[in-house]
């Protein structure tokens, strides 16, 4: 562990005055989890991430598949005009499925995630942000928003969804090891109780 010493300084502000202040670094702070939870909560997610990704494309492909087979089959069927607007069609079902997902079941999930994901890395509070209903809506917007041809990609939104199986990992492992004061009485009371 890296221990500093505290040092005071006074620092000259103006007019005469001069600031006084105390610093200390103790260290990085320490975690009581076992090696084994650690390294499966890591390898875990990397392993998930990596079969969500590759599960991802595999539907992706087969959603395009679709979707030009379609076409083809009306341009021979009824001609070039049905074609194209049997390939508009299909692209515009997968866009309004993956839309009503998102207003409906979660609307957190607009966008890539990448600046929900700063805000909650920098200790911001973002409730309902990494749950299994938020993975599963992402997962299914990405592919579906990249089957329906819009120009997007699946790196930003998959650093989310690797986060959020991060956090829920975290959470189902490493829970039992975890004990959190809560303040009970009060602003500025010393009074905690242990959960």
């Amino acid at each position: 562990v890296l221990q500093m010493p505290i040092m005071s300084s006074g620092s000259y502000v103006g007019d005469g005055a001069t600031v006084s202040r105390e610093s200390s670094v103790v260290g990085p702070q320490t975690h009581r989890l076992p090696f084994r939870i650690m390294w499966g909560i890591n390898l875990l997610t990397a392993l998930g991430v990596a079969l969500a990704n590759f599960g991802m494309i595999l539907l992706i492909q087969w959603l395009v598949r679709l979707k030009f087979a379609s076409m083809q089959s009306s341009i021979r069927k009824s001609g070039v005009a049905f074609g194209i607007l049997t390939l508009t069609t299909v692209s515009a079902s997968y866009a309004v499925i993956g839309v009503c997902l998102i207003q409906f079941l979660a609307p957190n999930c607009g966008g890539s995630g990448i600046p929900e994901n700063k805000t909650y890395l920098n200790g911001g509070n973002m409730p309902g942000l990494f749950t299994k209903r938020t993975l599963g809506i992402r997962m299914a917007t990405n592919v579906l928003a990249n089957a329906a041809g819009f120009p997007v990609g699946r790196e930003g939104p998959m650093v989310t969804m690797g986060s959020n199986l991060a956090f829920l990992l975290s959470k189902r492992f490493a829970q039992p090891f975890l004990r959190e004061w809560v303040d009970v009485s009060g602003e500025g009371s010393a009074q905690a109780l242990l959960v």
